[in-house]
């Protein structure tokens, strides 16, 4: 299990995430949801000690004694372009020193990449360029996978593939985190949804409660009216495209 505990970071003065707690359990998925700009990857880095946090902490069993892995799959790439998807993969073997070929050739597979992975890297798409990243994230078997914005620029096959994937991987103690504002079949996949905004957690929800006995409706303030009173919004077991479309209206 991972917690964040009060978490701020600020940069310059201004508050890129703020004030945020939430615990990450084994077996789940959990996504982060927002538009550009409203804190994702920020809050990702933290987690993931890239940056530190102006106050507020986070705990995670990832250390070398625990033998704890996290798999990490930014936005952007920065996979060097000269060099072809094979050459990458084992620069990235080498580096990590993991040896599980079965395990990788079967994520060759399942993201259907034989056809490409002798190309340069220059030449990709992008969804060429994401399915690089998804298999540089799970080459390792980690116990945490992080995918920063993994939907954007692949195709609904693709997204329905990775989508079943991640639903089978997370099981087994391992667990993931999402960071996205393409809603595409979110719902199935999510377990728990932060809804982020100017870097503060606005809802912390559970898709999976939705048909249950539980019929607890959301209450989301917009932003004033002309007159300087809060419009809210009562939702009666939304979804998350409900929950997003009405949060940043």
């Amino acid at each position: 299990m991972i917690k964040v505990h009060q978490i701020t970071k600020e940069f310059n003065g201004i508050r890129a995430v703020e004030n945020v707690s939430l615990e990450i359990n084994n077996n789940s998925v959990t996504s982060f949801i927002g538009p550009n700009g409203s804190g994702k990857s920020t809050l990702i880095k933290l987690i993931l000690g890239l940056i530190a946090p102006t106050s507020g902490n986070v705990e995670h069993p990832s250390t070398a004694s625990s033998g704890y892995k996290i798999g990490y799959m930014p936005e952007i790439s920065g996979l060097p372009t000269g060099y072809t998807g094979l050459d990458i993969l084992k620069k990235h073997k080498y580096l990590l020193g993991y040896s599980n070929d079965q395990h990788i050739q079967s994520l060759i597979e399942i993201f259907d990449m034989n056809s490409f992975l002798k190309k340069k890297f220059k030449g990709f798409s992008k969804g060429m360029q994401k399915k690089i990243g998804f298999l540089l994230a799970f080459a390792g078997s980690p116990d945490l996978v992080i995918l920063d914005e993994p939907f954007e620029g692949i195709d609904t096959i693709d997204r329905d593939r990775l989508n079943l994937f991640i639903k089978e991987y997370t099981t087994n103690g391992r667990s993931a985190i999402l960071s996205s504002h393409i809603l595409y079949d979110m719902d199935e996949i999510t377990d728990q949804a932060l809804f982020l905004k100017n870097g503060k957690v606005m809802i912390n929800y559970n898709p999976k409660l939705i048909g249950s006995n539980s019929k607890t409706p959301i209450n989301i303030e917009q932003n004033p009216s002309d007159h300087g009173v809060p419009n809210n919004v009562i939702l009666p077991n939304p979804t998350i495209t409900d929950i997003y479309r009405a949060l940043y209206k």
